[in-house]
């Protein structure tokens, strides 16, 4: 996979933190980021989410 970290450093303003930036993004109807990736077929961003960043996968979206 290609090396995403310039990336995933400006999601979080440069502050080290992307696993929890990345967990503050909500989609419509409380969806987190993998749902909606998943949804739209972002394959790639959603191996990211789950190997690099180790995404619980069965997480419920917000309001769930």
């Amino acid at each position: 996979m290609p090396d995403r970290s310039g990336i995933a450093s400006a999601l979080d303003g440069g502050k080290g933190r992307i696993r929890e930036a990345v967990e503050a993004v909500r989609g419509d109807h409380g969806a987190g980021v993998l749902h909606v990736a998943a949804a739209h077929g972002r394959t790639r961003l959603c191996a990211y989410l789950v190997v690099e960043l180790h995404w619980d996968v069965n997480a419920a979206a917000a309001g769930s």
